[in-house]
């Protein structure tokens, strides 16, 4: 019996397989109207050129546990002194 891990895997790969296939055959037929159809096979490596960047975006970009800590600290003391200009105002 297969392993789930080896299942998933491997639809994930025929899934992958047939979207390029299907992507291919698409293109070749519209490559029969126009000699710019060759441009849509452009969408794979555009694709995982977003995903990429927006992995590396996400991680650079999202605060650390520390960060955070900071930030809550900091909010704290920020409403403390809002409470107390606002005492002094009345």
């Amino acid at each position: 019996m297969m392993a789930l891990e080896d299942a998933i895997y491997s639809e994930v790969i025929r899934g992958y397989t047939f979207d390029i296939f299907g992507l291919a055959t698409f293109v070749e037929l519209i490559s029969i109207f126009t000699d710019w159809a060759w441009l849509i096979l452009l969408t794979i490596p555009i694709a995982i050129t977003v995903w990429g960047v927006r992995a590396l975006l996400n991680w650079v970009f999202t605060p650390t546990e520390e960060e955070l800590a900071e930030t809550e600290e900091m909010n704290s003391h920020r409403t403390k002194k809002e409470k107390k200009l606002r005492n002094r105002r009345r």
